[in-house]
Protein backbone atom coordinates (compact mmCIF):
# COMPACT_ATOMS: atom_id res chain seq x y z
CA UNK A 1 0.00 0.00 0.00
CA UNK A 2 2.86 2.35 0.81
CA UNK A 3 4.33 1.69 -2.64
CA UNK A 4 1.04 2.68 -4.22
CA UNK A 5 0.98 5.93 -2.27
CA UNK A 6 4.56 6.71 -3.35
CA UNK A 7 3.64 6.05 -6.99
CA UNK A 8 0.62 8.35 -6.74
CA UNK A 9 2.73 11.09 -5.15
CA UNK A 10 5.34 10.82 -7.91
CA UNK A 11 2.60 10.87 -10.53
CA UNK A 12 1.12 14.08 -9.12
CA UNK A 13 4.55 15.74 -8.99
CA UNK A 14 5.36 14.70 -12.56
CA UNK A 15 2.02 15.88 -13.89
CA UNK A 16 2.39 19.17 -12.08
CA UNK A 17 5.78 19.77 -13.70
CA UNK A 18 4.62 18.73 -17.16
CA UNK A 19 1.71 21.16 -17.03
CA UNK A 20 3.67 24.00 -15.55
CA UNK A 21 2.66 27.29 -17.18
CA UNK A 22 5.58 28.88 -19.00
CA UNK A 23 5.80 32.40 -20.31
CA UNK A 24 8.86 34.54 -21.00
CA UNK A 25 8.49 37.78 -19.10
CA UNK A 26 11.12 39.79 -20.94
CA UNK A 27 14.02 39.54 -23.42
CA UNK A 28 16.86 42.03 -23.18
CA UNK A 29 20.06 42.73 -25.16
CA UNK A 30 22.95 43.85 -22.94
CA UNK A 31 24.21 47.31 -24.01
CA UNK A 32 21.79 47.37 -26.93
CA UNK A 33 18.05 47.36 -27.60
CA UNK A 34 15.40 45.30 -29.35
CA UNK A 35 13.41 46.80 -32.22
CA UNK A 36 10.57 46.90 -31.42
CA UNK A 37 10.59 46.67 -27.62
CA UNK A 38 9.75 43.22 -26.27
CA UNK A 39 6.12 42.18 -26.18
CA UNK A 40 4.93 38.61 -25.58
CA UNK A 41 2.72 38.72 -28.67
CA UNK A 42 5.54 39.87 -30.98
CA UNK A 43 7.82 37.05 -32.15
CA UNK A 44 10.39 38.75 -34.41
CA UNK A 45 12.85 41.47 -33.37
CA UNK A 46 15.86 43.27 -34.81
CA UNK A 47 19.15 44.34 -33.24
CA UNK A 48 21.72 46.56 -34.98
CA UNK A 49 25.39 46.39 -34.01
CA UNK A 50 28.60 48.03 -35.20
CA UNK A 51 31.14 46.41 -37.51
CA UNK A 52 33.50 45.82 -34.58
CA UNK A 53 30.94 43.82 -32.58
CA UNK A 54 31.66 40.08 -32.53
CA UNK A 55 28.99 38.94 -30.08
CA UNK A 56 25.95 40.07 -28.16
CA UNK A 57 24.54 38.92 -24.84
CA UNK A 58 20.86 38.03 -24.73
CA UNK A 59 19.09 37.86 -21.38
CA UNK A 60 15.72 36.25 -20.73
CA UNK A 61 13.57 36.95 -17.67
CA UNK A 62 11.49 34.03 -16.38
CA UNK A 63 7.82 34.33 -15.51
CA UNK A 64 8.33 31.67 -12.83
CA UNK A 65 11.29 29.88 -11.23
CA UNK A 66 10.65 26.49 -12.89
CA UNK A 67 10.76 27.90 -16.39
CA UNK A 68 13.59 26.93 -18.75
CA UNK A 69 14.66 29.45 -21.40
CA UNK A 70 16.99 28.39 -24.20
CA UNK A 71 18.98 30.49 -26.66
CA UNK A 72 20.13 33.17 -24.22
CA UNK A 73 23.70 34.06 -23.25
CA UNK A 74 26.55 35.02 -25.58
CA UNK A 75 25.60 34.84 -29.26
CA UNK A 76 28.46 34.87 -31.77
CA UNK A 77 27.80 37.11 -34.77
CA UNK A 78 28.60 35.45 -38.08
CA UNK A 79 28.61 37.61 -41.20
CA UNK A 80 26.34 40.61 -41.59
CA UNK A 81 23.28 38.84 -40.22
CA UNK A 82 22.75 36.32 -37.42
CA UNK A 83 19.40 34.95 -36.25
CA UNK A 84 19.03 33.97 -32.59
CA UNK A 85 16.14 31.78 -31.43
CA UNK A 86 14.86 32.20 -27.88
CA UNK A 87 12.38 29.61 -26.62
CA UNK A 88 10.69 28.48 -23.45
CA UNK A 89 9.48 25.19 -24.95
CA UNK A 90 6.11 26.67 -25.90
CA UNK A 91 6.76 29.94 -27.70
CA UNK A 92 9.69 30.86 -29.97
CA UNK A 93 11.08 34.36 -30.46
CA UNK A 94 13.53 35.29 -33.23
CA UNK A 95 16.10 38.08 -33.02
CA UNK A 96 17.74 39.27 -36.25
CA UNK A 97 21.18 40.67 -35.44
CA UNK A 98 22.40 42.97 -38.22
CA UNK A 99 26.06 43.96 -38.31
CA UNK A 100 27.11 47.33 -39.71
CA UNK A 101 23.56 47.88 -40.99
CA UNK A 102 22.81 51.53 -41.62
CA UNK A 103 19.24 52.75 -41.51
CA UNK A 104 18.21 56.23 -42.46
CA UNK A 105 15.21 57.00 -40.31
CA UNK A 106 12.88 58.76 -42.68
CA UNK A 107 9.88 59.43 -40.47
CA UNK A 108 7.46 59.13 -43.41
CA UNK A 109 8.91 55.78 -44.59
CA UNK A 110 6.32 52.97 -44.43
CA UNK A 111 8.26 50.36 -46.39
CA UNK A 112 10.06 47.13 -45.57
CA UNK A 113 13.78 46.98 -46.27
CA UNK A 114 13.93 43.20 -45.94
CA UNK A 115 11.36 40.39 -46.03
CA UNK A 116 11.86 36.63 -46.20
CA UNK A 117 10.28 33.32 -45.23
CA UNK A 118 12.64 30.67 -43.92
CA UNK A 119 12.94 27.85 -46.46
CA UNK A 120 11.23 29.72 -49.31
CA UNK A 121 12.24 32.29 -51.91
CA UNK A 122 9.82 35.18 -52.42
CA UNK A 123 12.21 37.40 -54.46
CA UNK A 124 11.45 40.39 -52.25
CA UNK A 125 11.51 43.95 -53.56
CA UNK A 126 10.64 46.85 -51.30
CA UNK A 127 8.18 48.38 -53.79
CA UNK A 128 6.38 45.09 -54.54
CA UNK A 129 3.52 44.39 -52.14
CA UNK A 130 2.06 41.07 -53.29
CA UNK A 131 3.74 37.62 -53.23
CA UNK A 132 2.80 33.97 -53.62
CA UNK A 133 4.41 30.80 -52.26
CA UNK A 134 3.48 27.10 -52.11
CA UNK A 135 4.19 25.02 -49.01
CA UNK A 136 4.01 21.28 -48.36
CA UNK A 137 2.60 21.26 -44.84
CA UNK A 138 0.76 23.19 -42.17
CA UNK A 139 3.72 24.20 -40.00
CA UNK A 140 3.89 27.81 -38.85
CA UNK A 141 5.97 29.94 -41.20
CA UNK A 142 9.00 31.85 -39.93
CA UNK A 143 8.74 35.34 -41.43
CA UNK A 144 11.68 37.71 -41.03
CA UNK A 145 11.36 41.40 -41.84
CA UNK A 146 13.16 44.70 -41.35
CA UNK A 147 11.45 48.06 -41.59
CA UNK A 148 12.82 50.87 -43.72
CA UNK A 149 12.60 52.99 -40.58
CA UNK A 150 13.41 51.23 -37.31
CA UNK A 151 10.73 53.32 -35.56
CA UNK A 152 7.91 52.43 -37.94
CA UNK A 153 5.11 50.28 -36.52
CA UNK A 154 4.94 46.80 -38.07
CA UNK A 155 2.13 44.34 -37.42
CA UNK A 156 2.04 40.84 -38.92
CA UNK A 157 -0.66 38.16 -38.98
CA UNK A 158 -1.52 34.98 -40.89
CA UNK A 159 1.70 32.97 -40.57
CA UNK A 160 0.18 30.51 -38.08
CA UNK A 161 -2.59 27.88 -38.14
CA UNK A 162 -2.53 27.43 -41.91
CA UNK A 163 -5.64 26.23 -43.75
CA UNK A 164 -5.98 24.16 -46.92
CA UNK A 165 -6.31 27.35 -48.98
CA UNK A 166 -6.82 31.11 -48.83
CA UNK A 167 -3.90 31.71 -46.44
CA UNK A 168 -2.64 35.27 -46.52
CA UNK A 169 0.23 36.62 -44.45
CA UNK A 170 -0.40 40.33 -43.94
CA UNK A 171 2.38 42.68 -42.88
CA UNK A 172 1.19 46.21 -42.22
CA UNK A 173 3.76 49.01 -41.97
CA UNK A 174 2.84 52.43 -40.59
CA UNK A 175 5.37 55.25 -40.81
CA UNK A 176 6.80 56.87 -37.70
CA UNK A 177 4.92 60.10 -38.34
CA UNK A 178 1.72 58.10 -39.08
CA UNK A 179 1.27 59.75 -42.47
CA UNK A 180 1.87 56.64 -44.62
CA UNK A 181 0.84 53.02 -44.47
CA UNK A 182 1.80 50.06 -46.67
CA UNK A 183 0.52 46.49 -46.59
CA UNK A 184 2.59 43.56 -47.83
CA UNK A 185 0.72 40.34 -48.56
CA UNK A 186 2.05 36.83 -49.04
CA UNK A 187 -0.51 34.36 -50.40
CA UNK A 188 0.26 30.86 -49.13
CA UNK A 189 -1.07 27.76 -50.87
CA UNK A 190 -0.78 24.34 -49.19
CA UNK A 191 0.11 21.88 -51.95
CA UNK A 192 -1.46 18.67 -50.69
CA UNK A 193 -4.35 17.66 -48.46
CA UNK A 194 -2.33 14.58 -47.50
CA UNK A 195 -1.07 16.58 -44.54
CA UNK A 196 -4.55 16.86 -43.01
CA UNK A 197 -3.72 14.47 -40.18
CA UNK A 198 -0.58 16.47 -39.40
CA UNK A 199 -2.64 19.64 -39.35
CA UNK A 200 -5.23 18.18 -36.96
CA UNK A 201 -2.51 17.08 -34.56
CA UNK A 202 -0.84 20.49 -34.78
CA UNK A 203 -4.11 22.35 -34.21
CA UNK A 204 -4.93 20.17 -31.21
CA UNK A 205 -1.56 20.93 -29.67
CA UNK A 206 -1.95 24.66 -30.27
CA UNK A 207 -5.53 24.72 -29.00
CA UNK A 208 -4.40 23.18 -25.73
CA UNK A 209 -4.05 26.54 -24.05
CA UNK A 210 -2.68 27.47 -20.66
CA UNK A 211 -6.20 27.60 -19.24
CA UNK A 212 -6.81 24.08 -20.52
CA UNK A 213 -3.67 22.91 -18.76
CA UNK A 214 -4.84 24.43 -15.50
CA UNK A 215 -8.24 22.72 -15.81
CA UNK A 216 -6.74 19.33 -16.66
CA UNK A 217 -4.23 19.57 -13.83
CA UNK A 218 -6.98 20.56 -11.38
CA UNK A 219 -9.11 17.57 -12.40
CA UNK A 220 -6.24 15.08 -12.19
CA UNK A 221 -5.03 16.51 -8.89
CA UNK A 222 -8.55 16.35 -7.40
CA UNK A 223 -9.05 12.74 -8.48
CA UNK A 224 -5.63 11.85 -7.08
CA UNK A 225 -6.52 13.36 -3.71
CA UNK A 226 -9.82 11.51 -3.68
CA UNK A 227 -8.04 8.24 -4.49
CA UNK A 228 -5.51 8.81 -1.71
CA UNK A 229 -8.35 9.55 0.74
CA UNK A 230 -10.15 6.33 -0.25
CA UNK A 231 -6.95 4.29 0.20
CA UNK A 232 -6.36 5.76 3.65
CA UNK A 233 -9.96 5.07 4.55
CA UNK A 234 -9.61 1.43 3.45
CA UNK A 235 -6.38 1.04 5.42
CA UNK A 236 -7.92 2.58 8.53
CA UNK A 237 -10.99 0.36 8.20
CA UNK A 238 -8.84 -2.79 7.93
CA UNK A 239 -6.80 -1.86 11.01
CA UNK A 240 -9.98 -1.24 12.97
CA UNK A 241 -11.33 -4.68 12.05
Amino acid sequence: MKKLLIILTCFISFFSCSLNIHAIKNINIVNNSLVPLFDKSTYIYNVYVSEETSEVIIEGTKENEDEVITGTGKIKIEGNKTVAEISNGIEKYYINIFKNYKIENNKSDASLRFLSIKGYNIDFKSDVFDYKIEVKGYDDLEVIYVGGNENSKIVMSGNRNLLDKDNVIVISVKSEDKTNNNVYKIHVNVLSSAFKEEKEKSNFKKSFSKDDKIIVFSIVFSFSLILIFILYFIMFHKKKN
